[in-house]
């Protein structure tokens, strides 16, 4: 059973890069999407955000989309005008906490 969903993917375009990684790790355009829509974000310099579908999110939404759980694991890249710029599967969110950067003090 499908369910239809509040939740609304945001207008975005995909790179050329991005498009050969999705071909070469098997992430479909609809798990792409899923991430959009039911994903955390995480933003970083320059206004590029990331767009990450994990465990929690996937366990929280699971009732609202039954494929969620393909989608799992999947991390998009997204530039501030749109553009997702590279694809990639994995489990480790602790890559994605950056750290502030430390105050030098010259003498």
């Amino acid at each position: 059973m499908i369910f239809t969903t509040h939740f609304s993917v945001p207008p975005y375009f995909l790179s050329t890069h991005a498009e050969v990684r999705m071909q070469q790790r098997g992430i479909s355009r609809e798990q792409l999407e899923q991430v959009l829509r039911f994903g955390r974000i995480v933003r970083a310099h320059g206004g590029v955000s990331f767009h990450v579908l994990g465990r929690k999110e996937s366990q929280r939404y699971g009732l609202i989309d039954a494929r969620l759980p393909a989608a799992e694991g999947v991390h998009l890249l997204l530039s501030p005008e749109g553009v997702v710029i590279t694809v990639y599967r994995t489990h480790e969110l602790r890559k994605l906490r950056f750290k502030k950067q430390q105050k030098r003090n010259f003498h």
